[in-house]
């Protein structure tokens, strides 16, 4: 149908509408108007109510959200109970915080309509909310793992760029250290040489 279970219970922004008709048409614009837009509202309220005899609705396709709502069983086993609380204490900031599906919303008689939408929350909204977190299918491997994998990708990157430099770095030492042996060879050499050179330069003289 167009209004499923699952879209029911997956937000409390769904039970907020006052009524909803299987049909796809919602009456939410009437629900719970201010006095300005009372008439507006009872307008449309007229509207659906024509529309509706004229279709070949049966009476249980006629019902509201909040008869649905009161109709699901949401008994949880054990299971489920101990499931729904994981996940609630994954909630940053709380369950009750604002971007909470438990977040606390206030009742038609504790507001003062405006001319907007009132809230009309079920009496087993939380229980919808925990039912629904029940189906939720449990995660089959670690949170970011494209991120890991990723990671791991620029980590040998960086180790291959890492090792190149490194081996480059010994190269050049070892590079200038066969250069300064050869220079050390030479001078070695030269030294030899001069001093046969003057040894046989001061025997000539004798």
């Amino acid at each position: 149908p167009p209004l499923s279970i699952e879209m029911l219970v997956a937000s409390k922004s769904i039970i907020l509408l006052r009524r909803t008709n299987l049909t796809g048409f919602s009456s939410c614009l009437a629900a719970n108007f201010g006095s300005t837009n009372r008439k507006k509202a009872e307008r449309y309220d007229k509207y659906m109510k024509n529309y509706l005899k004229s279709q070949s609705f049966k009476d249980e396709d006629r019902r509201s959200v909040s008869e649905i709502a009161a109709s699901i069983d949401t008994t949880l086993t054990s299971e489920q109970k101990e499931y729904v609380a994981t996940i609630r204490r994954k909630i940053r900031g709380g369950d009750r915080t604002p971007r909470s599906l438990y977040r606390e919303v206030p009742l038609p008689h504790e507001i003062k309509g405006d001319g907007g939408f009132m809230p009309n929350i079920p009496p087993n909204a939380d229980a919808l909310i925990d039912y629904a977190l029940s189906h939720i299918p449990v995660r089959g491997g670690p949170r970011g793992t494209r991120r890991k994998k990723r990671l791991a990708r620029k980590a040998e990157a960086i180790k291959k760029i890492n090792d190149k430099k490194k081996e480059g770095q010994k190269n050049a030492i070892e590079r200038k250290q066969a250069k300064l042996r050869r220079i050390r060879l030479e001078v070695k050499q030269v030294r030899e040489q001069a001093a046969a050179l003057r040894l046989k330069a001061s025997q000539a003289k004798q």
